[in-house]
Protein backbone atom coordinates (compact mmCIF):
# COMPACT_ATOMS: atom_id res chain seq x y z
CA UNK A 1 0.00 0.00 0.00
CA UNK A 2 1.30 3.32 -0.49
CA UNK A 3 2.19 5.96 2.17
CA UNK A 4 -0.24 8.14 0.29
CA UNK A 5 -2.82 5.86 1.38
CA UNK A 6 -1.90 5.12 4.14
CA UNK A 7 -1.75 9.03 5.59
CA UNK A 8 -5.03 9.27 3.72
CA UNK A 9 -6.62 6.87 5.71
CA UNK A 10 -4.62 7.60 9.26
CA UNK A 11 -5.47 11.42 8.70
CA UNK A 12 -9.34 11.04 8.33
CA UNK A 13 -9.75 9.36 12.16
CA UNK A 14 -8.40 13.46 13.58
CA UNK A 15 -9.08 15.52 10.91
CA UNK A 16 -10.90 15.00 8.05
CA UNK A 17 -14.20 14.86 9.14
CA UNK A 18 -15.56 18.16 11.18
CA UNK A 19 -17.99 17.61 13.93
CA UNK A 20 -20.76 18.89 11.43
CA UNK A 21 -23.81 21.08 12.29
CA UNK A 22 -26.14 19.53 14.30
CA UNK A 23 -28.53 19.25 11.13
CA UNK A 24 -25.63 17.60 9.12
CA UNK A 25 -24.91 14.99 12.07
CA UNK A 26 -29.09 14.26 12.04
CA UNK A 27 -29.07 13.99 8.18
CA UNK A 28 -27.80 10.98 7.46
CA UNK A 29 -29.95 8.06 5.63
CA UNK A 30 -29.13 5.25 9.06
CA UNK A 31 -30.86 7.82 11.47
CA UNK A 32 -33.82 9.69 12.16
CA UNK A 33 -33.67 11.23 16.06
CA UNK A 34 -36.77 13.18 16.99
CA UNK A 35 -36.51 16.83 17.34
CA UNK A 36 -35.16 16.91 21.28
CA UNK A 37 -31.90 14.94 19.64
CA UNK A 38 -32.09 17.26 16.62
CA UNK A 39 -31.69 20.97 19.06
CA UNK A 40 -29.40 18.60 21.58
CA UNK A 41 -26.48 17.70 18.72
CA UNK A 42 -27.08 21.25 17.13
CA UNK A 43 -26.29 22.69 20.76
CA UNK A 44 -23.39 20.26 20.99
CA UNK A 45 -21.63 21.61 17.32
CA UNK A 46 -22.16 25.33 18.90
CA UNK A 47 -20.29 24.46 21.89
CA UNK A 48 -17.54 22.43 19.46
CA UNK A 49 -17.25 25.20 17.48
CA UNK A 50 -16.52 27.76 20.11
CA UNK A 51 -14.07 25.32 22.08
CA UNK A 52 -15.99 24.20 24.50
CA UNK A 53 -15.49 20.74 24.87
CA UNK A 54 -16.26 20.29 28.49
CA UNK A 55 -20.02 21.44 27.67
CA UNK A 56 -20.16 19.80 23.82
CA UNK A 57 -19.42 16.48 26.17
CA UNK A 58 -22.20 17.74 28.77
CA UNK A 59 -24.13 17.70 26.02
CA UNK A 60 -23.80 14.63 23.97
CA UNK A 61 -23.04 12.09 26.99
CA UNK A 62 -26.54 11.41 27.86
CA UNK A 63 -27.54 10.75 24.47
CA UNK A 64 -24.71 8.85 24.25
CA UNK A 65 -25.34 6.67 27.64
CA UNK A 66 -28.75 5.71 25.80
CA UNK A 67 -26.56 4.66 22.61
CA UNK A 68 -27.77 7.29 20.31
CA UNK A 69 -25.36 6.09 17.54
CA UNK A 70 -24.63 9.94 16.48
CA UNK A 71 -23.76 10.62 19.95
CA UNK A 72 -21.53 7.86 20.70
CA UNK A 73 -19.59 8.52 17.24
CA UNK A 74 -19.06 12.05 18.10
CA UNK A 75 -18.04 11.00 21.73
CA UNK A 76 -15.71 8.87 19.81
CA UNK A 77 -14.53 11.10 17.73
CA UNK A 78 -13.69 13.84 20.53
CA UNK A 79 -11.60 11.01 22.17
CA UNK A 80 -9.57 10.67 18.62
CA UNK A 81 -8.79 13.73 18.67
CA UNK A 82 -7.79 14.55 22.49
CA UNK A 83 -10.34 17.65 22.10
CA UNK A 84 -10.12 18.76 25.43
CA UNK A 85 -9.08 15.74 27.01
CA UNK A 86 -6.25 13.64 26.59
CA UNK A 87 -5.92 11.57 23.23
CA UNK A 88 -7.65 8.18 24.18
CA UNK A 89 -8.02 5.72 20.92
CA UNK A 90 -8.91 2.79 23.66
CA UNK A 91 -12.38 5.14 24.83
CA UNK A 92 -12.75 5.99 21.15
CA UNK A 93 -13.05 2.13 20.22
CA UNK A 94 -15.84 1.79 23.02
CA UNK A 95 -17.37 4.60 21.83
CA UNK A 96 -17.25 3.30 18.14
CA UNK A 97 -17.85 -0.15 18.89
CA UNK A 98 -21.73 0.92 20.47
CA UNK A 99 -22.10 2.87 17.55
CA UNK A 100 -21.03 0.70 14.79
CA UNK A 101 -23.07 -1.85 16.79
CA UNK A 102 -25.64 0.54 15.99
CA UNK A 103 -25.18 0.47 12.05
CA UNK A 104 -23.49 3.60 12.13
CA UNK A 105 -21.41 3.64 8.60
CA UNK A 106 -19.04 6.68 10.20
CA UNK A 107 -18.26 4.75 13.49
CA UNK A 108 -18.22 1.35 11.18
CA UNK A 109 -15.20 3.08 9.18
CA UNK A 110 -13.96 4.77 11.42
CA UNK A 111 -13.41 1.88 13.86
CA UNK A 112 -12.10 -0.04 11.11
CA UNK A 113 -9.44 2.47 10.55
CA UNK A 114 -8.34 1.76 14.25
CA UNK A 115 -7.86 -1.63 13.32
CA UNK A 116 -6.30 -0.64 10.04
CA UNK A 117 -3.47 1.18 11.24
CA UNK A 118 -2.78 -0.85 14.52
CA UNK A 119 -3.29 2.53 16.99
CA UNK A 120 -4.35 -0.47 19.41
CA UNK A 121 -2.13 -3.01 18.93
CA UNK A 122 -1.17 -5.17 15.92
CA UNK A 123 -2.96 -4.10 12.28
CA UNK A 124 -6.17 -6.52 12.15
CA UNK A 125 -7.11 -6.50 8.67
CA UNK A 126 -9.81 -9.46 8.96
CA UNK A 127 -11.75 -6.94 11.35
CA UNK A 128 -11.30 -3.47 9.60
CA UNK A 129 -12.62 -5.21 6.52
CA UNK A 130 -15.54 -6.42 8.20
CA UNK A 131 -16.26 -3.40 9.38
CA UNK A 132 -15.39 -1.21 5.85
CA UNK A 133 -17.99 -4.22 3.89
CA UNK A 134 -20.51 -3.29 6.13
CA UNK A 135 -20.05 0.61 5.40
CA UNK A 136 -19.68 0.27 2.13
CA UNK A 137 -22.72 -1.67 2.39
CA UNK A 138 -24.48 2.01 3.19
CA UNK A 139 -22.47 3.54 0.58
CA UNK A 140 -19.71 5.39 2.58
CA UNK A 141 -17.27 6.82 0.05
CA UNK A 142 -14.36 6.32 2.66
CA UNK A 143 -15.45 2.65 3.36
CA UNK A 144 -15.46 2.21 -0.13
CA UNK A 145 -12.36 3.38 -1.06
CA UNK A 146 -10.81 1.49 2.02
CA UNK A 147 -12.30 -1.45 1.07
CA UNK A 148 -11.09 -1.42 -2.31
CA UNK A 149 -7.64 -1.16 -0.98
CA UNK A 150 -7.69 -4.17 0.95
CA UNK A 151 -9.46 -6.24 -1.60
CA UNK A 152 -6.56 -4.70 -4.17
CA UNK A 153 -3.62 -5.70 -1.77
CA UNK A 154 -5.56 -9.20 -0.40
CA UNK A 155 -5.39 -7.79 3.20
CA UNK A 156 -7.77 -9.59 5.94
CA UNK A 157 -8.90 -11.72 3.01
CA UNK A 158 -8.53 -12.50 -0.72
CA UNK A 159 -7.40 -10.16 -3.24
CA UNK A 160 -10.00 -9.34 -5.41
CA UNK A 161 -8.96 -7.16 -8.15
CA UNK A 162 -12.49 -6.65 -9.86
CA UNK A 163 -14.20 -6.11 -6.50
CA UNK A 164 -11.70 -3.66 -5.92
CA UNK A 165 -12.35 -1.88 -9.42
CA UNK A 166 -16.24 -1.33 -8.51
CA UNK A 167 -15.38 -0.38 -4.93
CA UNK A 168 -12.79 2.39 -6.21
CA UNK A 169 -15.28 3.72 -9.40
CA UNK A 170 -18.66 3.97 -6.91
CA UNK A 171 -15.94 5.46 -4.62
CA UNK A 172 -14.55 7.95 -7.13
CA UNK A 173 -18.31 8.18 -8.43
CA UNK A 174 -19.08 10.08 -4.91
CA UNK A 175 -15.93 12.15 -5.33
CA UNK A 176 -13.24 10.80 -3.64
CA UNK A 177 -9.58 11.84 -5.53
CA UNK A 178 -8.05 8.61 -4.18
CA UNK A 179 -10.02 6.03 -5.28
CA UNK A 180 -9.66 8.24 -8.65
CA UNK A 181 -6.23 8.07 -8.56
CA UNK A 182 -6.10 4.24 -7.62
CA UNK A 183 -8.68 3.44 -10.72
CA UNK A 184 -6.90 5.27 -12.72
CA UNK A 185 -3.99 3.02 -11.98
CA UNK A 186 -6.16 -0.08 -13.08
CA UNK A 187 -6.81 1.02 -16.61
CA UNK A 188 -3.53 2.56 -17.45
CA UNK A 189 -2.61 -1.39 -16.56
CA UNK A 190 -5.29 -3.01 -17.69
CA UNK A 191 -6.56 -5.50 -14.82
CA UNK A 192 -9.40 -5.96 -12.88
CA UNK A 193 -11.27 -7.03 -15.19
CA UNK A 194 -10.82 -3.39 -17.25
CA UNK A 195 -9.21 -2.98 -20.68
CA UNK A 196 -6.33 -0.69 -20.42
CA UNK A 197 -7.31 2.83 -21.80
CA UNK A 198 -5.10 5.80 -21.15
CA UNK A 199 -7.43 7.93 -22.18
CA UNK A 200 -9.56 7.00 -19.32
CA UNK A 201 -6.45 6.86 -17.29
CA UNK A 202 -5.46 10.47 -17.58
CA UNK A 203 -9.35 11.47 -17.15
CA UNK A 204 -8.95 9.94 -13.98
CA UNK A 205 -5.96 11.03 -12.42
CA UNK A 206 -6.56 14.99 -13.22
CA UNK A 207 -9.80 14.03 -11.74
CA UNK A 208 -7.61 13.17 -8.64
CA UNK A 209 -4.97 15.92 -9.73
CA UNK A 210 -7.54 18.46 -9.96
CA UNK A 211 -8.21 17.54 -6.06
CA UNK A 212 -4.77 17.55 -4.62
CA UNK A 213 -3.31 14.24 -4.95
CA UNK A 214 0.10 14.89 -5.75
CA UNK A 215 0.99 11.30 -7.20
CA UNK A 216 -2.16 11.68 -10.07
CA UNK A 217 -0.34 14.66 -11.20
CA UNK A 218 2.82 12.78 -11.19
CA UNK A 219 1.06 10.14 -13.28
CA UNK A 220 -0.53 12.21 -15.74
CA UNK A 221 2.32 14.07 -16.22
CA UNK A 222 4.24 10.72 -17.07
CA UNK A 223 1.25 9.64 -19.03
CA UNK A 224 1.66 13.03 -21.60
CA UNK A 225 4.92 13.17 -21.84
CA UNK A 226 5.27 9.52 -23.34
CA UNK A 227 2.39 10.56 -25.32
CA UNK A 228 4.71 12.94 -26.77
Amino acid sequence: MSSLSRLFLCALVLCALPLCAGPSLAAQPFYNPDEKTKAALQQASEAYKAKDYEQTKKILKPLADKNDPMATFVMGLLAARGAGQKQDFRAAESWWKKSADAGNPLSQFHLGLLYFQGVLGAPDFVRTRALWTKAAASRSPEALYGLGLLQKNGQGGSKDLAGAVKNFQDAAGMGNPLAAYELGQFYQNGQGGVKKDLKKAKELFAQAADKGVSEARAALDALNAAGK
